[in-house]
């Protein structure tokens, strides 16, 4: 586990010597893919994507616009046109009208950089490094990173709604949000700022310095744990899911203790965005569905923001749930790790039972009707003890009792 004095090479104040040495060659490297950045993807792919790739541009007029302050950015990576290719390509067009209406820049990064998903952190912080070379009138104020499998569902709500313009809050440059798995970095705003870029060089290396840390999902986790340091988490501000980084609704666990409030923050008609991390092979025809409700039902989905209670709900949340960050994130890890051991411990008590059940009618002739009921006897049979299970060690840690466990899973 990462632990604070571990971070001891990255300061949130100003560059120290180790950071300074580390921007130089990091820069120097994103430096040298400022083609791949800047131009369109391979001859394989379609010669007019959707939404090109290209530099950020500056803030201010350009064709008669005034563009907003908050840009857009989000990767999109293929060699060859699939379904699965073309509709993400549907999905990045999904925010057209929602650029269009609020001036927003949206550059595109279509050529991989770095291995595994470190492309996204290396974009940023070059796109961080071209905005801040320019002057403060000219720079945006903040990135919006998105993923490709996001579909911009209600194109009436700006993205202004969400960062804070309140004094109090001036320190805040990493907005995002938890799912039940823990930091989601598949859609989050991030302040063009000094902090940033050190924020995301110290993520690009982060396994440099901590080689035998494990990396659940690789930059997704390294910020997940950053953020939670003592030099970090004082900018990072965890709000609710469903603002800009809803689910598609897969339905809720009823073997958790309700009080836990353990649920994903699941689109509802009128959300911004609805996100679809995890859906493996049925993510071409879940993007699908959604560009489908968008299109055929745009009344039930397209609500205009003064008809929704979002703005009432973002105010209230920074006046009244904000200033306890601190306190419900110690909660959200907590609920978390009772969660997967405790909980965990009662799963595989089931998942045994359930084995065993399936071996012993090896050689009978039942129908899969029977052996789903008995499966679902056996799992309601070991809800109560599971849910008594995590109310116990959540109690247990709460008295001291056990050991408590506070930090993320990594």
């Amino acid at each position: 586990m990462l632990g604070v004095s571990e971070t001891r090479h990255f300061s949130s104040k100003r560059p120290t010597r180790t950071l300074c040495l580390l921007l130089v060659p990091i820069f120097l490297l994103l430096l040298v893919f400022r083609s791949s950045l800047s131009h369109s993807v391979s001859t394989n792919v379609p010669s007019q994507p959707v939404i090109t790739s290209g530099d950020a541009g500056s803030i201010g007029h350009r064709d008669q616009v005034i563009y907003s302050r908050i840009g857009k950015i989000s990767s999109i990576f293929y060699d060859k046109v699939t379904p699965l290719s073309q509709a993400y390509e549907d999905a990045l067009l999904s925010h057209r009208e929602h650029d269009d209406l609020f001036h927003y820049r949206h550059p595109v990064l279509r050529n991989k950089l770095l291995p595994g998903t470190w492309s996204r952190e290396a974009y940023i912080f070059y796109i961080l490094a071209d905005e801040l070379q320019k002057s403060p009138s000219e720079r945006l104020e903040w990135l919006f990173w998105h993923d490709a499998d996001v579909v911009l569902i209600n194109d009436l709500i700006p993205l202004e709604t969400f960062v804070p313009t309140s004094e109090k809050w001036s320190h805040v440059d990493f907005i995002v949000s938890n799912d039940l798995n823990g930091l989601n970095d598949g859609v989050f705003f991030l302040r063009v700022n000094e902090w940033a870029l050190q924020f995301m060089a110290a993520s690009l290396a982060f396994l440099k310095y901590h080689p035998n840390v494990n990396l659940r999902y690789e930059g997704q986790s390294t910020q997940e744990l950053l953020s939670r340091t003592e030099n970090w988490k004082n900018r990072t501000m965890h709000v609710p899911q469903r603002w800009f980084n809803a689910y598609q609704n897969y339905g809720n666990n009823d073997d958790i203790p309700p009080e836990f409030n353990w649920r994903h923050g699941y689109h509802e008609p009128g959300d911004m965005l609805v996100h679809l991390p995890g859906s493996a092979t049925s993510r071409k025809d879940l993007l699908r569905q959604w560009l489908k409700r968008k299109r055929d039902e745009p009344s039930k989905y397209i609500i205009p923001i003064e008809k929704l209670n979002l703005t009432k709900e973002v105010e209230h949340f920074w006046e009244h749930e904000a200033p306890k960050e601190e306190e419900n994130q110690v909660i959200y890890w907590r609920r978390f790790h009772v969660v997967r051991e405790a909980g965990g411990k009662a799963d595989d008590g089931t998942r045994k039972e359930i084995k065993e059940y399936r071996e012993s009618i090896k050689s009978q002739h039942l129908t899969q009707q029977v052996i789903d009921e008995r499966v679902r006897e056996i799992e309601k049979k070991h809800k109560p003890g599971k849910i008594q299970a995590m109310r116990k060690l959540y109690a247990d840690r709460l008295s001291g009792k056990e050991k408590d466990s506070i930090q993320p899973a990594g």
